[in-house]
């Protein structure tokens, strides 16, 4: 009867299928599969995440916690999935960063294909940027702005997660007053332009000023 105890003890104390990968491990597998897609060249404007990156592990049967580990030495627990997360941030283009994932099962090996659209291929065949022109993104703007403006807001890059594009956002500011501070403010036409094709991809309504969007 003692030993069934034991047995019962042992098996719900015990993680089964509990092993110890160590955080320099990770990261040599994960750096190695991000040189192989971008280069060595590139590599250098990708830093990794302490607080996006993290593991995912079995606490119950049923139950899956989360963690950070890239200030940890190693993780040892039932581990189901590894997510590491990458900024990438190439500051001689403005506005030119994203966040990318790599992502492994408990074996290191990849469970999905990294998304890497927000590394032009201009930048990996070392070719110059062919965005299209901010002179043409205002021409685009303009035959789509609804109202007449007295300014337009010169067109900033931004990578949009959603689509996994990067865009052009220009605003056209068809009002304008002073609020109680003495800020200009007022509303804001917004048109966001796909960078490569020049197609919109949306136009809402926002403001300039304090509350600028």
């Amino acid at each position: 009867m003692k030993i069934i105890v034991f047995l019962i003890c042992f098996y719900f104390c015990t993680p089964v299928f509990s092993k110890s990968i160590k955080t320099e491990n990770i990261i040599s597998v994960a750096d190695s599969i991000l040189v192989s897609k971008v280069g060595e060249d590139l590599k250098k404007y990708f830093t990794i995440s302490d607080e996006g990156s993290h593991y995912k592990y079995f606490v119950s049967k049923n139950k899956i916690g989360i963690a950070n580990f890239i200030s940890e030495r190693k993780i040892t627990r039932d581990i189901t999935e590894i997510w590491i997360l990458y900024h990438f941030n190439y500051p001689q283009i403005a506005g030119m960063k994203a966040g990318i994932w790599m992502k492994f099962d408990s074996n290191l090996q990849l469970i999905e294909e990294p998304i890497l659209n927000a590394v032009p291929d201009f930048l990996i065949q070392k070719k110059t940027p062919d965005f299209i022109s901010k002179k043409s993104i205002q021409e685009i703007a303009l035959k789509f702005f609804s109202e007449s403006s007295f300014n337009i807001t010169e067109p900033k890059l931004h990578y949009v997660k959603k689509i996994e594009k990067y865009v052009y956002s220009i605003g056209n500011k068809v009002s304008n007053s002073k609020n109680k501070t003495n800020i200009d403010e007022g509303k804001l036409e917004v048109i966001e332009i796909e960078a490569f094709t020049g197609k919109v991809i949306k136009i809402y309504d926002s403001y300039h000023g304090l509350i600028d969007k």
